[in-house]
């Protein structure tokens, strides 16, 4: 991390290149993974008629405590130490909830309590848009769901507006209109062709589509809610690299994962720099500089923090979400009921493992990309799914003007929000 006017360190160039690297392979992993999470829902709740939306949301989204002690795993097997990485949690936690305390070994009480409001807050507010989903995909098509469900994108840019004070940037409210009529384009044309998922359709008849539209919709608006308030209430000011809506900005990015000497080499930089880390003197002050300087890295090691985020998530959707499962059984909304055979069982284990792939890295790329880039990039699984139809679908069949055109669309406007802040 450097000041304005003074030459970057030497590891500055490679760390943010390696990281753009690992932000870009996370992306493409969950472009895979919410498409194969939005098939296996559909399968499972129609073709396999295990309709459990409840249920298959409370698995899925209970399964993300897993992330975090895998996360940790990875990086103790890298060099780093339990009580090196708690330190370094608890220095970025305190710092962004009570920052005049932010040095002390533990959590201090304002800072649990701030972070316990914000881990009921977010899983309340992933829940509603995921239940209201999960539900959804049972009750209309799926590419009807897939469209309405991906405007999020022109939402997460109202509220980027609306909550962090923004002014209107025409290009970027451009790109958002054109990436939301893209899906349009994509969506009415598999809807009509003979493709993969129009034979699929002729087989699954929606049961309520108007409901489904309905309950969609409105977890597109809650949805780009959520992901607006995740930038702005939980990602640390160190993980992003980019401004509130997506754009280049100012902030410092977290450091890429090393091990090492080198990894060693660049905290002991980073610790011994006062003027250019707000933590260090109060560090050296609080804990000596002879194990800090070595051991802890500041910030958190790349995706850490998030992927915490995303296992208290978890947790919270575990504890909090059993009363209402049982609640939703004997209030007569869904009877409770396990699988009722390997194939269902299967199914929604393929659905828990592609949807715990997506959301880690969701949260990893929100922190760094910001929500507005990071719906728009997720309207590139429609692109995914139609070129997917054409290598292992319908063929060439599926190709039509409006898919060509839709798709050219959303890239486009990818790629406008990606390099409109440049």
């Amino acid at each position: 991390m450097t000041t304005s006017g003074q030459p970057s360190a030497p590891g500055d160039a490679q760390g943010s290149k390696l990281k753009n690297v690992v932000a870009t392979l996370i992306f493409a992993i969950i472009l895979i993974a919410f498409t194969v999470e939005s098939e296996l829902t559909q399968y499972v709740q129609s073709r396999l008629d295990f309709r459990q939306p409840f249920f298959i949301f409370y698995a899925v989204h209970s399964g993300f405590i897993i992330i975090f002690p895998l996360h940790l795993a990875y990086l103790l097997f890298s060099g780093y130490t339990v009580s090196a990485l708690k330190a370094s949690l608890t220095l970025a936690i305190n710092d962004q909830f009570t920052p005049s305390y932010s040095a002390t070994e533990r959590l201090t009480a304002g800072a649990k309590k701030q972070l316990l409001i914000l881990i009921v807050g977010l899983t309340t507010a992933y829940t509603v848009p995921a239940v209201l989903w999960f539900a959804a995909i049972s009750l209309a098509s799926v590419t009807d769901v897939t469209a309405i469900y991906n405007t999020n994108a022109f939402f997460a840019y109202l509220f980027s507006v609306r909550f962090f004070n923004l002014k209107w940037d025409p290009i970027k409210l451009f790109a958002v209109c054109l990436a939301t009529l893209g899906t349009l384009c994509v969506v009415y044309a598999l809807s009509t062709s003979t493709s993969l998922f129009a034979r699929a359709e002729d087989m699954i008849k929606p049961t309520f589509p108007l409901l489904g539209h309905m309950l969609t919709f409105i977890a597109s608006i809650a949805y780009g809610l959520y992901q607006v308030l995740y930038k702005r209430y939980a990602a640390l000011p160190s993980e992003t690299d980019t401004d509130e809506t997506g754009g280049a900005g100012g902030g410092a990015g977290y450091q890429p994962i090393t091990s090492g000497e080198h990894d060693r080499e660049l905290n002991r930089q980073l610790h011994s720099a006062v003027g250019e880390n707000p933590w260090a003197e109060s560090i050296n002050n609080t804990w000596g500089s002879s194990t800090i300087d070595e051991d802890v890295p500041s910030p958190p090691p790349f995706g850490l923090h998030p992927n915490f985020i995303t296992s208290s998530i978890g947790l919270a959707t575990l504890v909090l979400g059993a009363p209402l499962l049982l609640a939703a059984h004997y209030g007569g909304i869904e009877e409770f009921r396990m699988p009722p055979d390997w194939s269902v069982g299967a199914g929604i284990l393929g659905i828990m493992a592609s949807g715990i792939t997506f959301n880690a890295g969701f949260m990893i790329l929100l922190s760094l990309w910001g929500p507005v880039v990071v719906s728009v990039g997720n309207l590139l699984t429609i692109v995914l799914v139609f070129v997917s139809d054409i290598l292992f679908g319908a063929g060439m069949s599926a190709v039509t003007i409006w898919s060509v055109v839709g798709s050219v669309g959303i890239m486009a406007a990818f790629g406008v929000l990606v390099t409109a802040g440049v």
